[in-house]
């Protein structure tokens, strides 16, 4: 029996967290395989995918010490004390994790190592005898400009058995920056649940979220975060649009701290149509606000997969994405399943809201296939018995 070890971040709300909860659960139902979860982080207060997760999860910081850290972290520019409080948290929180997952692994001794959200990557050391395995889930130039950065973080990923890229993009990317690790890189697509997405689709709105349906809607399911997922462009467009005749609403669903939610309001009152803009905040199931949608949106300046557009194309004919890297392009199949804009170009986005008309059901559900979390746990299944 391989005896695997698999860790992540946290279990927040978002793209990243809703794949590893399927693999998570393929993993523990496994007769072959002896799993463990290890998370960097408590539990989130947006625990909605630790929710889903079927097995017990081992935090190596708890929620006491995550609320401590993140008032001080608070609280940092207050004072020279503040500042430096907050680089000796900074350092002892490390120092703890670093140590409880070291135990960890001296305990444990895994076959099979699964950094799944290589958000601290100094982990791999504790491991040496593991065969190892790393997510790449974004672009590496996206969000890394330093080429020396590039390049520490290029040697860091080296050291991994398999890289898994979640599009053909990410893998382009890394061998374009780094071509010695072409053997290690493949391509496997996050996985989505077709017929869940559909089943949740067809649920009923609370009386409350009936108030919203009575008028036509444009809608964005992202994070809420004003720099890679350019809500200036998308508030443009649509008073571009609004401008031109369009007689719908935007209605954005997502989640973000007091900071982001404060920028975007901040952007939306400055729209010349902001009272038909509204924010609606998370929602536990977001496909049936897509399904009833007049065309879905994502505006951003980078993803990794866009894992919100393939289940968007799911309920709906009307998808619209940012040509951005990577992902979107590769879903959409370049305009086959959706439509394009170049990213940051309000205009050309403006033009789709007035003008774009609903893609062809049959050809959008042969396309979806690739993304079938059946098809894509029999290729994971493959690579990890194999490695």
């Amino acid at each position: 029996m391989k005896k695997i070890l698999f860790k992540s971040h946290n279990t927040g709300f978002g793209g990243i967290e809703k794949i590893q909860s399927i693999y998570i659960n393929y993993l523990a139902n496994q007769s072959n395989f002896e799993t463990k979860i290890v998370f960097d982080m408590g539990l989130d207060i947006n625990n909605v995918i630790g929710n889903n997760i079927d097995v017990p999860i081992i935090h190596l910081v708890d929620n006491n010490r995550v609320t401590h850290f993140n008032c001080v972290s608070k609280n940092r520019n207050n004072s020279v004390f503040d500042k430096i409080n907050f680089n000796i948290q900074l350092i002892k929180n490390k120092n703890y994790k670093n140590n409880r997952f070291k135990e960890i692994c001296n305990a444990y001794k895994p076959d099979i190592f699964i950094d799944f959200h290589n958000f601290h990557l100094n982990k791999l050391k504790y491991v040496t005898t593991s065969k190892t395995m790393t997510w790449m889930h974004i672009n590496i130039e996206s969000w890394l400009k330093n080429k020396n950065k590039i390049k520490k973080y290029l040697n860091k990923i080296s050291k991994y058995d398999k890289i898994i890229c979640v599009s053909e993009d990410i893998r382009n990317n890394i061998c374009h920056l780094d071509n010695t690790l072409k053997n290690k890189t493949l391509v496997l697509y996050n996985p989505i649940d077709i017929e869940q997405i559909k089943t949740l689709a067809n649920e009923e709105f609370t009386t409350d979220e009936m108030n919203y349906l009575n008028s036509k809607y444009l809608l964005m399911v992202s994070r809420l975060d004003t720099v890679q997922k350019d809500f200036q462009t998308l508030f443009t467009a649509f008073d571009l649009a609004k401008n031109n005749g369009y007689d719908g609403n935007l209605y954005i669903i997502g989640t973000g701290g007091d900071t982001e939610i404060n920028q975007i309001n901040s952007l939306k009152n400055k729209c010349k149509f902001n009272k038909n803009i509204y924010l609606l905040g998370g929602k536990i199931n977001p496909y049936n606000w897509m399904k009833n949608c007049d065309k879905f949106i994502l505006s951003s300046n980078y993803e990794g997969f866009g894992m919100v557009v393939a289940e968007a194309l799911t309920v709906n004919n009307s998808v619209i994405c940012s040509n951005c890297p990577s992902g979107p392009a590769e879903i959409l199949e370049n305009g086959k399943n959706g439509y394009l804009f170049n990213v940051g170009n309000s205009d050309e986005l403006s033009e789709l809201i007035l003008n774009a008309t609903p893609k062809d059901r049959n050809i959008i559900d042969l396309s979806l296939n690739r993304f079938s979390h059946i098809n894509i746990i029999n290729q994971f299944d493959k690579i990890i018995n194999n490695i």
